[in-house]
């Protein structure tokens, strides 16, 4: 089970990534993360690339099949995942409606 939701994580990160940096760039969406909009507002490249790069660790754990089993790491994991679905329905509602 934590395979699956490391893949997903990895992949709705990178996907946010994507979408978020897109949208930054049409004015069509603000960052909510103050720490990747720090990062955004320091150059956009960097934060597409820090994006890309936490998708890529999240991959090295299944690529080394490592994958962290303590609860705590479950509980963290788990809700990630559920707020990424959220967010991933955010940039959907403004892709749509751009």
């Amino acid at each position: 089970m934590m395979k699956n939701i490391f893949r997903y994580l990895a992949g709705a990160n990178f996907l946010d990534g994507v979408f978020t940096y897109v949208g930054l760039q049409k004015d069509a969406i603000k960052e909510g993360n103050p720490l990747m909009n720090f990062l955004y507002a320091i150059d956009p490249h960097i934060f597409l690339w820090t994006k890309i790069l936490l998708s890529f660790l999240l991959l090295l754990f299944l690529i080394y099949d490592h994958i962290p089993t303590s609860l705590l790491i479950k509980i963290i994991s788990f809700f990630a995942a559920v707020a990424y679905t959220v967010i991933l329905c955010l940039h959907g509602v403004w892709i749509f409606n751009w």
